[in-house]
């Protein structure tokens, strides 16, 4: 029989202890996820109903500037903004993305679909500016009001839950998933989406979980017979992050 236990830290807070027969939370959570990833036979008619590259302009729509997405990667680029006004102007487009997708029409599946990836932006966007040296406190704030009102801890675990999605989504555009690697991000998550702590989770364990993934996921199934859609560009959360800030940070 299979059990997981809720037992205390060493640091006052509550953790999941493994099951009993010893293997991680975070590998049950990566097999339902990986169950929900369309193999690259079916990835044509999966993503069929989100039309063509238009999900780009979606994702950032309302704030960005009719600029190409680049394909930069938040594990390559370093976030340079030391500008005092800068900063008042990267948080008050943080805010005004945040209330965007909390007021789109979650009624309508196309928007529902996209409402956990649309909050990883918005935690990856978090990330960044914290790394490009915007006051933690100051970041911290947005993300309580529009994620969770939570301790400084558990907002460092999300952002750094965003930091290994898009350390995966490097990973596997090298590995020869190019526009898929993003938006694997949707469909995994789709129809009711996901809590974004999930990918903090595999956070704690960050290398091992990655490997995990990059192993289950450039398996022959997900990399042979691939029907190419043209007209589509690889992008990153990162990518659209510098869409929604004018490109800002360099």
């Amino acid at each position: 029989m299979n059990a997981t236990a809720v037992v205390p830290s060493p640091t006052g807070y509550y953790v999941f202890q493994s099951n009993l027969r010893g293997r991680p939370r975070w590998k049950d959570e990566a097999d339902n996820l990986l169950r929900k990833i369309p193999s690259a036979e079916q990835w044509l008619n999966a993503w069929k109903k989100y039309g063509d590259g238009n999900i780009v302009d979606a994702l950032t729509q309302g704030l960005a500037p009719d600029s190409e997405v680049q394909a930069v990667s938040l594990i390559t680029s370093a976030p340079v903004c030391n500008n005092e006004n800068t900063n008042d102007f990267l948080l008050s487009r943080l805010s005004s993305y945040a209330r965007a997708i909390k007021s789109c029409p979650l009624h309508l599946a196309w928007y529902r679909d996209q409402a956990t990836f649309r909050e990883l932006i918005f935690v990856s966007f978090c990330e960044v500016l914290v790394k490009s040296g915007t006051h933690m406190k100051a970041v911290n704030d947005i993300m309580r009001i529009y994620v969770t009102d939570s301790s400084w801890r558990n907002l460092t675990r999300l952002r750094k839950g965003a930091l290994w999605v898009n350390k995966l989504i490097h990973t596997l555009q090298d590995r020869g998933w190019r526009h898929r690697a993003t938006l694997v991000f949707i469909l995994c998550n789709a129809p009711h989406g996901k809590d974004i702590a999930q990918y903090a989770r595999f956070a704690s364990s960050f290398d091992e979980s990655l490997e995990y993934f990059e192993k289950e996921l450039t398996k022959l199934q997900y990399t042979e017979n691939l029907e190419v859609v043209r007209g589509w560009r690889s992008f990153t959360m990162l990518a659209l992050v510098q869409r929604l800030v004018d490109h800002r940070i360099r």
